[in-house]
């Protein structure tokens, strides 16, 4: 009966509209179904059969991410991802940018549920935006991951200028003004992420994306510098900024398997993964093996993807992306309505319909 209530409201969410970004509209995100479960701090994942069971799920704790002083809410989602990798591939669904977002609502129709994790992102300065509908996201039982496209500093917006030239290595020496520069442009997104981790939102945090590819600006220096960057934002927003509710996600090209040098390192990462628009619905077995063999340690996610990977295929390649990111509207559609409704109700896909009420437990804490 709760899962049937629950399709009812999620079809009465899809129903009305709401005004929630700096430029446009967006759907409220629809609820999940689940069964009945009472909040914990161990795993109740395997049922006494030794068998895994979502609807059991009960969230863990226990802290396994770099930041020791991670917050429940990222030590539940980050705890979460690892029970279910090789288990589930999670569904996932960038959002066109500044709301205008038709993605959730045509995978509903298409499919009858949604994906679990809603991609969002800082560009062009949507910090209220974002904040706004992450919100709206996690309170319904889905997961947060945000990127950035950010603007060459010490001016710069959207994604032209984020493949604009910075003198880094500049940049990586205080008491120059590109240093300033450069911290101005982090202390942008700090606000935002506060008010994220006062509302108790874990933050899949995806910055500075495919920088081995070396068409961003943070990619221009070179490894060493780029290696630079990420541990001065790891530690600045860790230890200064007092942001507990990211979990750090390195999310490299799709020449990852051959740019082993541009990894920030364990202690930096708590997922690690890679980006590619392939032309078929392969697993891409090469990549994710490249990429589990810089880091035998890390979760491996498919972070952005056109075509969405065959299900059955991943399953025969024995190959264990945590989750798929269908890049926004344009590269959602390259996927027929055939293959997503067939994608997001195969029995490995984990979509919004099946996903364990992380949420609630987690507001039960409190």
């Amino acid at each position: 009966m709760k899962r049937i209530l629950s399709m009812l409201l999620l079809l009465t969410l899809l129903a009305g509209l709401v005004a929630c970004g700096s430029e446009g509209t967006s759907s409220v995100a629809p609820t999940n179904a689940t069964t009945d479960g009472e909040a914990g701090t161990e795993t109740g994942a395997v049922t006494d059969s030794g068998e895994f069971s979502l609807e059991n799920y009960t969230i863990d704790l226990t802290n396994h991410l770099t930041n020791e002083n991670a917050t429940d809410a990222a030590k539940a989602v980050y705890n979460f991802i690892a029970d279910v990798e090789g288990r589930y591939i999670i569904s996932g669904q960038q959002e066109s940018p500044n709301a205008n977002s038709p993605e959730i609502t045509d995978i509903f129709k298409i499919a009858g549920t949604t994906p679990v994790i809603r991609g969002f992102d800082f560009i062009n300065d949507d910090f209220d935006g974002v904040v706004m509908r992450a919100k709206s996201w996690w309170e319904v039982g889905g997961l947060v991951s945000i990127c950035w496209h950010m603007g060459t500093p010490p001016d710069g917006v959207g994604y032209d200028s984020s493949k604009g030239k910075f003198a880094l290595h500049k940049a990586l020496q205080e008491g120059t003004e590109e240093h300033d520069q450069l911290m101005a442009y982090l202390d942008m997104a700090v606000p935002a992420l506060k008010e994220l981790q006062d509302a108790g939102i874990a933050v899949l945090w995806r910055p500075f994306h495919e920088a081995d590819g070396a068409w961003f600006w943070w990619g221009k220096s070179g490894a060493e510098d780029f290696v630079a960057l990420w541990k001065l934002m790891y530690n600045y927003y860790t230890n200064d900024c007092g942001l507990n509710n990211l979990i750090w996600v390195c999310g490299l090209s799709s020449y990852a398997f051959r740019n082993a040098d541009w990894y920030p390192g364990d202690d930096y990462v708590d997922i690690l993964g890679a980006d590619i628009y392939a032309s078929n619905h392969d697993s891409q077995e090469g990549l994710y093996k490249g990429v589990k063999a810089i880091s035998e340690n890390k979760i491996i996610a498919l972070h952005e993807c056109g075509l969405i990977p065959d299900p059955d295929v991943l399953v025969a390649d024995g190959v264990k992306w945590s989750w798929f990111l269908t890049w926004t509207s344009t590269y959602l559609h390259k996927n027929t309505d055939e293959e997503i409704k067939a994608y997001y109700t195969n029995d490995y896909v984990l979509a919004m319909n099946r996903m364990p009420n992380i949420t609630e437990q987690l507001a039960a804490l409190k």
